[in-house]
């Protein structure tokens, strides 16, 4: 069993030349097989050339459609989260809208903002702001880092101008 269990972790391009392998073996006219003296080898080994041919195609089967459900799963991922940013964009309070304007209208979208706002907390869990880097030197009495908007939500706001009234 432990045997089998290897075989499954084997790359995915050692089990695609293993089923090519056997399969030209077992499909390929006799001829053929006569020419490249695999006669006696497939006579002899044919039962686990076989064995070999349906394990490996099945791994091979199941690999991609797993792939393929992942890529799947992604995109469909992807436009949940964006259907999700722009419904978040359109219900934005007044505060939140004059912020972001005000960030917009700065040369490099960027802003020192106070930590503990409620209003720059809410943006950057929703990732449409981020912190400027990750170290900063902080005055402990007015605690206030650089924050920039996302590039996608500049896009955002660029393409649909309405976000922000």
């Amino acid at each position: 069993m432990k045997e089998f269990a290897s075989i499954l972790k084997l790359p995915t391009k050692i089990i695609a030349s293993l089923a090519l392998a056997s399969g030209a073996v077992l499909l390929l006219p006799q001829s053929v097989i006569d020419r490249l003296f695999l006669s006696n080898i497939k006579a002899e080994y044919g039962l686990y050339i076989g064995l070999t041919f349906i394990v490996s195609v099945s791994i091979l089967t199941s690999t991609i459609v797993i792939n393929i459900t992942k890529i799947i799963k992604r995109k469909l991922l992807v436009r949940k989260r964006a259907k999700g940013r722009d419904e978040f964009l359109r219900n934005l309070d007044s505060e939140d809208k004059s912020l972001l304007r005000e960030m917009l209208r700065s040369p490099n979208k960027t802003m020192d903002l106070p930590m503990h706002n409620g209003t720059v907390i809410k943006l950057r869990h929703a990732d449409i702001i981020c912190p400027a880097g990750s170290n900063h030197l902080v005055d402990p009495f007015e605690m206030r880092i650089p924050y920039f908007i996302q590039p996608w939500a500049v896009l955002e706001f660029n393409k649909n101008s309405d976000l922000l009234k």
